[in-house]
């Protein structure tokens, strides 16, 4: 599953995708912009089972059994992928990464993320958040060139942000650093992925990015949090911006 501001998407345990809630810009994919009061099927994805969805507020992602991606929703600053910005209603396949199988998916606010299956990160959407050192905003899917010779097996975005995960354990993050969500010691943006070198000697298993804060767990089933300390945001304690990673005391997250 997969829970926006907005919309909700499913899948079934037949590849089937079910969504509900906010139709705005088809962010649905039945077509239209209508809300949906209950899970209704996405009738246009039967025939592709689909493993895994990720969403933002107003466009959504599919990635099937066979490692195909599609895309649906808003198509401003090119975050669907289709080389415009078109609005799609209904979920459309990803052409320039028809050739690879992917493996995992991740939607930003004004961007998305793809891992194929080799560990190649590729990013499409604004300048700024998609990893690239680019004048404008990229419309069709791009290899992320500041991770070419890194392996990644986990990729995580939320609106502005986005973290990758190498299978050595280190974790690269890029975008906007408000709050210190890059974990960098600062709060500046990095438009090309920087390692988070505060999480050096940390063999992390997962990464999650959230709207002004990170999470990282590691091996050994430590946690670290980092970003906005706000209303109790990270958990720490905190009524400030934490700039760097910090473990939370007493907490072991189950490993999956």
């Amino acid at each position: 599953m997969s829970a926006g501001n907005l919309h909700s998407l499913a899948v079934a345990q037949t590849g089937a995708v079910y969504s509900w809630g906010g139709g705005l810009f088809g962010a649905l994919g039945h077509g239209s912009e209508a809300a949906e009061e209950s899970p209704r099927r996405i009738e246009s994805l039967t025939g592709s089972p689909v493993a895994s969805v990720a969403l933002s507020d107003h466009h959504s992602l599919a990635l099937t059994s066979a490692g195909q991606v599609y895309s649906w929703g808003n198509g401003a600053s090119g975050r669907l992928g289709h080389g415009d910005e078109a609005t799609r209603l209904v979920p459309t396949p990803v052409r320039a990464l028809r050739w690879l199988r992917m493996a995992a998916v991740a939607a930003g606010d004004y961007h998305s993320l793809g891992l194929d299956e080799t560990g190649a990160v590729h990013s499409w959407g604004a300048a700024g958040t998609v990893g690239n050192c680019v004048s404008g905003d990229q419309l069709e899917p791009q290899l992320v060139s500041a991770l070419r010779g890194v392996r990644a097996v986990g990729i995580s975005a939320c609106y502005y942000h986005s973290l990758a995960l190498a299978d050595g354990g280190e974790v690269y993050s890029w975008g906007s650093g408000s709050h210190g969500k890059l974990g960098h010691g600062d709060k500046l943006p990095q438009v090309e992925p920087r390692r988070v070198h505060a999480l050096r000697g940390v063999r992390v298993r997962s990464v999650a990015a959230g709207v002004g804060h990170s999470l990282a767990t590691a091996d050994d089933g430590a946690a670290y949090g980092w970003g906005d300390g706000s209303d109790a945001t990270l958990g720490l304690q905190l009524r400030r911006d934490q700039l760097l990673p910090l473990r939370y005391p007493h907490l072991r997250v189950a490993l999956q």
